[in-house]
């Protein structure tokens, strides 16, 4: 199943534009709450697959999945869009222990991706909820899928990069229900 939706480079524009706006809005609204220089991310509109965003947090960049974004608009404003820049604001606002963390070899960081400093941000600054994942319809942008199984006759699907390991013998994968490992289904003629 490969994905044939595609959006136009004017379609980009426009969904950049108001993806900037909107950045401009909350990195305003996150400064007055938190009392601190928060700069504008740069952005972009390559994200692929089913993630709808992703924040590079040493690149202090946000990347948003076009085809999704054009469908869910208004989603990606109240929720997307903050949950991003949420990343990115508690990346630097605690970025210094974590650093030093590391450099000292005292371990990991207490600061958890979706932890309490950055619900704090959504909750707290953004007002929106802290929801870790989305719920948008996908079909659009699923990648190519291949059928795989085990005992429990059950198919299992794997996207072409799982199919792509398992073909190059880099990773195998076990069913959840029997725990066998899964392989290429048979086709028989």
């Amino acid at each position: 199943m490969q994905s044939t939706v595609s959006i136009t480079d004017e379609q980009k524009s426009y969904l950049l534009k108001i993806a900037d706006s909107c950045l401009d809005t909350l990195t305003q609204k996150a400064a007055i709450e938190l009392n601190m220089k928060i700069v504008k991310p740069s952005l972009c509109l390559s994200q692929r697959g089913k993630i709808a965003g992703s924040a590079l947090l040493q690149k202090y960049h946000i990347r948003l999945n076009a085809i999704l974004f054009w469908q869910n608009q208004s989603a990606f404003i109240e929720d997307v869009i903050p949950h991003e820049l949420a990343h990115l604001i508690v990346y630097e606002r605690y970025s210094t222990g974590f650093r030093n963390k590391v450099r000292n070899g005292l371990g990991k960081s207490a600061v958890k991706p979706h932890g309490k400093e950055w619900q704090s941000i959504m909750q707290g600054v953004f007002k929106r909820p802290a929801h870790v994942t989305h719920a948008f319809e996908v079909k659009d942008v699923m990648q190519s899928t291949f059928e795989y199984e085990c005992h429990c006759d059950q198919p299992v699907l794997l996207s072409l990069i799982r199919h792509n390991k398992v073909i190059r013998n880099k990773q195998s994968y076990r069913c959840r229900k029997c725990k066998e490992v899964l392989r290429p289904k048979t086709c028989v003629l």
